[in-house]
């Protein structure tokens, strides 16, 4: 008589570890990622918190007009005499919003135009692809600058103008990832089991280009950040009373000579915010790359 016995895990065997905590463990080791994220928490922070830090408001009036920077006002005060350092705090929250939600609204509308062409191909694929050849055929910057126009100044108006602009590039990039992916095994049995189409699409295809889709978005973050302060320097996004960095620096460019500090404060804000996002998407895409498991 033959007696079996449980055997229970071995202990010498090692525990496997999610893949989200591996991306996450790589991303840690990056320095210069962590530091970059570090400064854009600081950035949304900062920009939240300016009513309890500010000693002035961003449209309050003082007697110190054109003053340096100084211990009273650290980032100095404009022509009106509007405390420098408040402004860009304040001013803060316009590009970060603007530069997340049209990244994201762009993002949503790329996918679902990506996804289509990329699984049903033929007319679906012609059709996406030719929108997006007219849309990349205009430079971003551009046809952000010509809906603002068209749509008029304001917040809501500048998130549509970049949103728009930001739609032909996440197409494509979903429409090739798909492509790569559509006729594998698993594609293949989901649609042998009769999964609808939408199910495919968003249950096995989708959450497995989610990866290259993030790091898409956070590098892009940036890039429409720096888009938006354009807008608003050219007069065509946010326009005052509301300290929006790029309108900070249209301000302040008469100035520029005998003041400059109207111009530097903002432009490294704008600068190092930009720098922040990119970096974190670079560190975020080292991380997510299977090549470097060990």
């Amino acid at each position: 008589m033959t007696v079996h016995t449980a055997q229970g895990p071995r202990l010498d065997q090692p525990k496997k570890t999610s893949q989200t905590k591996e991306v996450m463990k790589r991303f840690a080791q990056n320095p210069l990622a962590m530091i970059a994220m570090v400064m854009f928490v600081v950035f949304v922070a900062l920009a939240l918190l300016a009513p309890y830090i500010c000693k002035y408001g961003y449209d309050e009036y003082t007697a110190d007009l054109f003053s340096p920077p100084s211990m009273e006002h650290f980032f100095g005060t404009d022509r009106f005499g509007r405390d420098l350092f408040s402004r860009v705090l304040y001013g803060g929250r316009y590009p970060i919003f603007m530069g997340v939600a049209a990244t994201i609204i762009g993002t949503f509308i790329g996918l679902v135009l990506g996804a289509i062409a990329g699984f049903f191909g033929q007319t679906a694929d012609n059709i996406v692809m030719r929108f997006c050849d007219i849309f990349q055929a205009i430079p971003g910057i551009l046809l952000s600058m010509v809906i603002s126009t068209a749509l008029g100044p304001g917040v809501v108006n500048t998130v549509i103008a970049l949103s728009i602009a930001g739609i032909a590039g996440t197409a494509r990039m979903l429409r090739s990832l798909i492509l790569q992916i559509r006729n594998s095994d698993y594609i293949e049995a989901a649609g042998s089991i009769n999964c609808s189409s939408a199910r495919i699409i968003f249950m096995h295809i989708l959450p497995n280009t989610f990866g290259p889709i993030l790091v898409g978005c956070t590098m892009g973050i940036g890039g429409t950040i720096m888009q938006a302060a354009s807008l608003s320097f050219l007069g065509l996004g946010v326009k005052a009373p509301i300290p929006e960095w790029g309108a900070l620096l249209n301000e302040g460019r008469n100035y520029f000579m005998l003041h400059p500090h109207l111009l530097v404060f903002p432009g490294l804000a704008i600068g190092l915010l930009s720098f922040a996002t990119c970096v974190m998407g670079d560190g975020l895409r080292d991380a997510m790359d299977p090549r470097l498991k060990k």
